[in-house]
């Protein structure tokens, strides 16, 4: 019975030397780490201005926030970038007039080139800017 026990254990005891072995061999890696260099860019999406009101629309109030402009004997009310005029029953978007010139646009109007000049586009609406303000062409 000893013999028997004795070579059980020299038998385990050679699996664990073999194992021990295995296990510390640096070919026999479970994990390999590879660094990677990579560069990702991140630009932020582009934002078009959505023309959400209506040439001929007509309302009751003009917005809080509006400026007077008058041109040719006509006057135009203008509030962020739309241009309305007073009617009997209230007041309507309208078309601007060429040559009308306001001092500042909407914060998301583009700067585009057109025949090695730069204009300013809001809402359809092409502007030249001009000792400071902003002139409808």
């Amino acid at each position: 019975m000893k013999k028997y026990s004795v070579l059980i254990t020299s038998a385990l005891l050679s699996m664990l030397l073999a194992s021990c072995a295995q296990a510390s061999h640096p070919t026999n890696k479970r994990h390999k780490h590879v660094a990677v260099d990579r560069h990702v860019v991140v630009r932020p999406a582009s934002v078009r201005p959505v023309a959400t009101h209506v040439i001929n629309a007509r309302y009751v109030n003009l917005p809080t926030i509006h400026t007077r402009v008058i041109h040719r004997d006509l006057t135009y009310y203008y509030s962020d970038g739309v241009y309305y005029l007073r009617e009997p029953a209230g007041y309507v978007i309208a078309n601007p007039p060429l040559g009308i010139r306001v001092a500042s646009l909407p914060s998301s109007h583009t700067r585009i080139r057109i025949s090695n000049e730069y204009l300013y586009r809001y809402n359809g609406i092409n502007y030249r800017k001009v000792n400071g303000f902003f002139i409808v062409v």
